[in-house]
C-alpha cells in the first residue's frame, strides 16, 4: 500500500485525513525521508491539504532530534507551498467569488437585495453560503450540498438564469451543478455544491490563523515562508466569510480552538550524539529533497475588498 500511496494521486485522495496522517507517521517513524515528501508533493490541490499542517508540525516535534532536523526541510516546503496557496485562493475568492456568492439573485426596484423573492432567489443565496464540503475527508467522501427548487417553470428558469450569471462572474466555473428532475410536478430544480476547494474555505478560514501559528514564533513563520509571509499573513488576516443567518452579516476569522500554537521555532532542533535507525535512514535519505517552486505573487499588493457596499451590489 505505501508504494501505491507513493506513486498515485488518487490514491492519496481516496484516503481521509486520519489515514494520511498515519502513513506520514509511518515514514516519519521510520526515516523515510523521501517517501515522507513524495506523499506531501501528491497532496494537491495545496489548498485542499493545508488541515495538515498542525499535525504533521506536532508529530516532528515530539520526534527524536536528529529525525525532525531531517525532516524538516521536506515539511517546512510543503507549509510553504499549502499556505501559499491558501492565500491565493482567500484572495482571489475575497475579491470576485464571495461577492457574487453574497450578491446572488434579482435586485429589487431600488437595486438593493431583496429578502424575499416568489422564485426562490433568497433560498438559493443561504445556499450558497451555508457551509459546504469539509476538510479532512476524501474527495470522494466529501458531502454534495444540495437545494431542491420546487417551483413552475417560470420560477426555476428565472433562478437557472442567476445561476449562469453566477457560473460566469466567479472565476471558478465549475462551483455549481444543476439539473431539472422531471420525476414530479411541478418540476424541481435540483442544485448541487461541486467538490471544489473553494466550498471548504467556510471551515479553513476560521482555522487559517492556527495554520500559520502552528509553524512556531513569528521569527520561524516569517523564516520558512521567507518572502511570502506578508503575503499569506496579510489574506489570513483580512479572510472572512459571510454569515448565512443574514446576507450583510459577516463571520469572524478568529482561530478556532484545538490547533497547537506553538513558541517553539520549528528549525531548534538538536542533533542527538546518539541516532536511532530512523535517523541514519532519515539521514541517508535527506540529500535527495527536492526544491519546490515558492514564486512570490506578481500581484499581491491591492488591497481591494470583496465586501460590496450596499449602494453598489449590482453595478458589475
Amino acid at each position: 500500500m505505501s508504494d501505491l500511496i507513493a506513486d498515485d494521486d488518487k490514491a492519496v485522495h481516496s484516503l481521509s485525513s486520519t489515514d494520511l496522517l498515519k502513513f506520514l507517521q509511518l515514514y516519519l517513524d521510520v526515516g523515510a525521508v523521501n517517501r515522507f515528501q513524495a506523499l506531501l508533493l501528491l497532496c494537491h490541490p495545496a489548498v485542499d491539504f493545508v488541515y495538515l499542517i498542525p499535525q504533521l508540525a506536532e508529530q516532528i516535534r515530539k520526534s527524536e532530534p536528529v529525525v525532525a532536523g531531517l525532516f524538516l526541510p521536506a515539511f517546512e516546503l510543503f507549509a510553504r507551498r499549502t499556505l501559499k496557496s491558501l492565500a491565493t485562493t482567500l484572495r482571489e475568492c475575497r475579491k470576485t467569488d464571495l461577492k457574487q456568492l453574497l450578491t446572488f439573485g434579482c435586485p429589487s426596484d431600488d437595486q438593493e437585495l431583496p429578502k424575499t423573492c416568489e422564485h426562490g432567489c433568497v433560498e438559493v443565496r443561504k445556499f450558497l453560503i451555508e457551509k459546504g464540503a469539509y476538510p479532512g475527508l476524501p474527495i470522494s467522501l466529501r458531502e454534495s450540498p444540495t437545494l431542491l427548487i420546487n417551483r413552475k417553470n417560470e420560477s426555476r428558469k428565472h433562478v437557472e438564469t442567476y445561476l449562469e450569471h453566477l457560473r460566469l462572474a466567479c472565476t471558478r466555473d465549475s462551483l455549481l451543478t444543476w439539473r431539472t428532475d422531471v420525476s414530479g410536478s411541478p418540476h424541481t430544480l435540483v442544485i448541487t455544491k461541486a467538490s471544489d476547494p473553494f466550498w471548504s474555505l467556510a471551515t479553513q478560514i476560521p482555522r487559517a490563523q492556527g495554520y500559520l501559528s502552528a509553524l512556531g514564533s513569528l521569527d520561524a513563520q516569517k523564516r520558512i515562508l521567507d518572502n511570502d509571509y506578508a503575503f499569506i499573513a496579510r489574506e489570513i488576516n483580512k479572510a472572512s466569510w459571510p454569515n448565512p443567518g443574514s446576507q450583510m452579516t459577516l463571520g469572524t476569522g478568529s482561530p478556532a480552538s484545538g490547533y497547537p500554537t506553538a513558541s517553539k521555532r520549528l528549525g531548534s532542533v538538536v542533533a542527538s550524539d546518539e541516532e536511532g535507525s530512523a535517523a541514519k535512514r532519515a539521514r541517508s535519505e535527506s540529500e535527495a529533497l527536492s526544491s519546490i517552486d515558492t514564486d512570490n505573487d506578481s500581484d499581491c499588493n491591492s488591497d481591494e475588498d470583496w465586501r460590496p457596499s450596499r449602494s453598489r451590489l449590482h453595478c458589475q
